[in-house]
């Protein structure tokens, strides 16, 4: 139903960019201008012809109500539509409806590398943060800062830039509740290539990412969970 009452509210622009049948997506404000422009051009054309039906057939006498209801709804669905298409106008969101009614996003990645602790057993950097100890709290959260790989090994080195994404298995609630107290060892490393492409009539964008996913598992030494537990108690 909401889908349908969204439809009417973007009626012109939806047909004026059907006709159109974009390459790019630079027109959507132009679209939303010319569906304005065509509600206030539609809605003086109907009252025009309602006015030239009521002078020839006194429509207002025989059925008064009736006209009045008609025309009073149809003077505030056209006044909304026209102030929905303004609204969109400039916007460029990604909930936009005109973008949502024809597109489409179609992703494809590779199939995950290990980079880390594998066979080539090459050392790992990120974020300069050299993998060879157990991580604190502190680096784990500064990992993507600045999302830069680098692998050496021989006196060889490559170095990229890559979206860093960390998945973190504790051991038990107190880990996860004493996080920053945890120390946390990697468990390895994985590195894909993903690539999202989106699709708006002939409009195509691609976006080319790397994603490097460190393994985490994070370990808590008891005696400390239970000295915080001891300090905890004191100010309760």
């Amino acid at each position: 139903m909401l889908h349908i009452l969204e439809l009417i509210l973007i009626r012109y622009p939806l047909l004026i960019v059907n006709i159109d049948n974009p390459t790019n997506y630079n027109s959507i404000s132009l679209y939303y201008l010319l569906g304005a422009f065509s509600i206030v051009l539609e809605t003086a054309l109907v009252l025009i012809v309602a006015y030239l039906l009521n002078q020839r057939y006194n429509l207002s006498k025989k059925i008064p109500n009736f006209l009045d209801f008609i025309g009073g709804f149809y003077l505030i669905l056209n006044s909304i539509c026209f102030l929905w298409c303004l609204l969109f106008v400039g916007a460029g969101s990604n909930d936009d409806p005109l973008i949502k009614y024809n597109e489409t996003i179609t992703i494809q990645q590779t199939e995950p590398k290990t980079i880390y602790k594998n066979k080539l057993n090459a050392s790992l950097t990120i974020s300069n943060i050299k993998f060879d100890h157990d991580l604190t709290y502190d680096e784990i959260t500064n990992l993507s800062n600045p999302p830069t790989i680098k692998l050496e090994k021989d006196n060889q080195k490559i170095e990229i830039n890559a979206d860093i994404e960390i998945e973190i298995n504790y051991a038990n609630q107190n880990a996860e509740k004493y996080k920053e107290e945890a120390t946390y060892h990697v468990d390895k490393v994985t590195f894909a290539s993903k690539t999202t492409t989106t699709k708006w009539f002939k409009a195509i964008d691609t976006d080319h990412q790397k994603i490097a996913t460190v393994y985490i598992s994070a370990k808590i030494d008891d005696k400390k969970i239970n000295t915080q537990k001891e300090l905890e108690k004191l100010v309760e």
